[in-house]
Protein backbone atom coordinates (compact mmCIF):
# COMPACT_ATOMS: atom_id res chain seq x y z
CA UNK A 1 0.00 0.00 0.00
CA UNK A 2 1.38 3.16 -1.05
CA UNK A 3 1.63 5.98 1.84
CA UNK A 4 0.61 9.47 1.20
CA UNK A 5 2.05 12.75 2.76
CA UNK A 6 0.41 15.85 3.90
CA UNK A 7 2.00 18.88 5.39
CA UNK A 8 0.06 21.19 7.79
CA UNK A 9 0.85 24.63 9.05
CA UNK A 10 -1.35 25.28 12.40
CA UNK A 11 -1.75 29.14 13.48
CA UNK A 12 -3.71 29.46 16.62
CA UNK A 13 -5.86 32.04 15.81
CA UNK A 14 -7.02 32.71 12.14
CA UNK A 15 -8.19 36.47 11.20
CA UNK A 16 -8.65 36.53 7.63
CA UNK A 17 -7.09 35.20 4.40
CA UNK A 18 -6.61 37.48 1.29
CA UNK A 19 -4.49 37.14 -1.59
CA UNK A 20 -2.22 39.72 -2.65
CA UNK A 21 -0.54 40.41 -6.00
CA UNK A 22 3.29 40.52 -5.55
CA UNK A 23 5.95 40.77 -8.44
CA UNK A 24 8.30 37.35 -8.44
CA UNK A 25 11.24 39.88 -8.86
CA UNK A 26 10.73 41.70 -5.46
CA UNK A 27 10.16 38.04 -3.78
CA UNK A 28 13.55 37.15 -5.68
CA UNK A 29 15.30 40.27 -4.55
CA UNK A 30 14.58 39.42 -0.61
CA UNK A 31 17.49 38.11 1.18
CA UNK A 32 15.59 35.96 3.90
CA UNK A 33 16.47 34.26 6.96
CA UNK A 34 19.74 32.32 7.72
CA UNK A 35 19.32 29.19 10.17
CA UNK A 36 21.57 29.28 13.08
CA UNK A 37 21.77 26.99 16.63
CA UNK A 38 19.70 24.18 14.15
CA UNK A 39 19.39 20.69 16.56
CA UNK A 40 17.87 17.98 14.67
CA UNK A 41 16.29 14.62 17.12
CA UNK A 42 14.71 11.61 16.05
CA UNK A 43 11.36 13.29 15.73
CA UNK A 44 12.27 16.48 13.71
CA UNK A 45 14.79 19.60 14.13
CA UNK A 46 14.67 23.09 15.96
CA UNK A 47 16.71 26.15 14.88
CA UNK A 48 16.47 30.03 15.30
CA UNK A 49 15.63 31.47 12.13
CA UNK A 50 17.70 35.31 11.73
CA UNK A 51 16.63 37.62 9.59
CA UNK A 52 19.29 38.41 6.75
CA UNK A 53 20.32 42.05 5.74
CA UNK A 54 18.16 44.18 3.25
CA UNK A 55 14.75 42.92 4.19
CA UNK A 56 11.94 43.28 1.64
CA UNK A 57 9.44 44.09 3.96
CA UNK A 58 6.82 42.74 1.36
CA UNK A 59 3.74 42.19 3.24
CA UNK A 60 4.79 44.07 6.23
CA UNK A 61 7.71 44.50 8.72
CA UNK A 62 9.64 41.69 7.98
CA UNK A 63 10.02 39.72 11.47
CA UNK A 64 13.94 40.06 12.81
CA UNK A 65 13.74 36.56 14.52
CA UNK A 66 11.69 33.47 14.67
CA UNK A 67 12.21 30.23 16.21
CA UNK A 68 11.31 27.07 13.77
CA UNK A 69 9.93 23.86 15.51
CA UNK A 70 9.27 20.72 12.97
CA UNK A 71 7.95 17.42 13.93
CA UNK A 72 7.63 14.56 11.68
CA UNK A 73 5.18 11.82 12.41
CA UNK A 74 4.91 8.59 10.54
CA UNK A 75 2.05 5.94 10.22
CA UNK A 76 -0.80 5.85 7.93
CA UNK A 77 0.05 9.24 6.53
CA UNK A 78 3.87 10.96 7.09
CA UNK A 79 2.93 13.93 8.25
CA UNK A 80 5.46 17.15 8.97
CA UNK A 81 4.24 19.75 11.33
CA UNK A 82 5.83 23.03 11.03
CA UNK A 83 5.69 25.67 13.97
CA UNK A 84 7.19 29.06 13.37
CA UNK A 85 6.79 31.84 16.01
CA UNK A 86 8.18 35.39 16.94
CA UNK A 87 11.49 34.10 18.52
CA UNK A 88 10.46 37.11 21.22
CA UNK A 89 6.89 36.41 21.55
CA UNK A 90 5.99 35.32 24.68
CA UNK A 91 2.19 34.48 23.34
CA UNK A 92 1.18 31.14 21.89
CA UNK A 93 0.32 32.82 18.72
CA UNK A 94 1.85 31.57 15.55
CA UNK A 95 2.82 34.45 12.89
CA UNK A 96 1.37 34.00 9.99
CA UNK A 97 4.08 33.32 6.79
Amino acid sequence: MRKRAAVFLFTAAATSVSAIQVDPNALNACSGYSATNVETRRDGLTADLVLLPNPCNVFGDDIQKLSLNVIYETGVFDLAIVDVRNYYSSSQETESI
